[in-house]
């Protein structure tokens, strides 16, 4: 009667074994690659976000010189229609008075 060897017996275990590691390290390195993209992707989005909000500062920026613009001119523009207003008041006062005068030489 012949008796196995222990080494015969093993060697289909340390076979499946060998391959449950193969696969579990595949595995692992899938995982590995597929959390770098996601930083990688976590990093774009984050560096596109800092693009984005530096860009909505300049144009907030920008944005409030345009209104600080915009309200000079309305100033100038009120200003310009009071004086308007004053020279019209003038204009018809001048022209009263020479109608006035006008009249008093023709009688």
């Amino acid at each position: 009667m012949q008796k196995a060897a222990p080494n015969e017996a093993a060697v289909p275990k340390d076979a499946a074994l060998q391959s449950d590691v193969s696969a579990s390290l595949e595995r692992l390195g899938n995982s590995v690659q597929h959390l770098r993209a996601a930083v990688e992707y976590r990093l774009k989005l984050d560096e596109n976000q800092g693009e984005l909000r530096s860009e909505f500062n300049r144009m907030n920026d920008e944005r409030k010189r345009l209104a600080a613009r915009l309200d000079q001119a309305e100033g100038r523009g009120q200003a310009m229609q009071q004086v308007n207003q004053d020279v019209s008041r003038r204009l018809a006062a001048a022209m009263e008075t020479i109608r006035t005068v006008l009249e008093n030489q023709a009688q």
